[in-house]
């Protein structure tokens, strides 16, 4: 029997089901900021200096133990380390696969590496000239595929107004 058989036939008892997703999530993310700290040769002062934080947030989000991160300490470290940080909701199949693939988690490249790849690959221009596939570091998902994405705006306009966006996805504008 496979291993991803296993984890299921354990997955279906729901005690169990919240036990791993919760270690799994308090562990998995120490586990990559390890990771890639060997990767990439950075120290915990290095990546604290990157991403704006003290060491010891630093030293306390790479312990595995610690388990209380915070969403905003979680994209700071992402910016330290200069990649995008994911966190979404996922049925319990890609969670499966998700567990499959826990050795590979700390080969993240950097934005940097990142586009400099894309430019040898498209002669320059940054756009790929054809999808790369699920295991390249070029591809989370395929260019050719539209994301719809909630309209960025600043948070506040010159005369200190917050947008309010409205259903029909305009921004109407309000005084703070």
């Amino acid at each position: 029997m496979s291993t991803s058989s296993r984890l299921w036939r354990k997955l279906r008892d729901k005690a169990y089901r919240e036990q791993i997703v919760t270690e799994q999530a308090k562990r998995a993310i120490p586990f990559q900021i390890r990771a890639l700290l060997v990767s990439r040769g950075y120290s915990q002062k290095v990546l604290a200096e990157r991403a704006g934080l003290h060491q010891g947030a630093v030293s306390r989000a790479a312990d595995l133990d610690y388990g209380n991160l915070t969403l905003n300490t979680i994209v700071r470290l992402a910016a330290g380390f200069d990649v995008a940080f994911v966190g979404e909701f996922v049925p319990f199949s890609r969670f499966v696969d998700y567990m499959n693939r826990l050795p590979t988690l700390g080969d993240v490249a950097s934005f940097e590496d990142e586009d400099r790849l894309r430019r040898q690959a498209s002669g320059a221009s940054g756009l790929p000239t054809q999808t790369a596939g699920p295991r390249d570091a070029l591809s989370v998902r395929s260019m050719d595929t539209p994301i719809r994405m909630a309209k960025m705006r600043p948070a506040s306009d010159d005369s200190g107004r917050v947008p309010v966006t409205t259903t029909d996805d305009s921004a109407q504008w309000r005084a703070r």
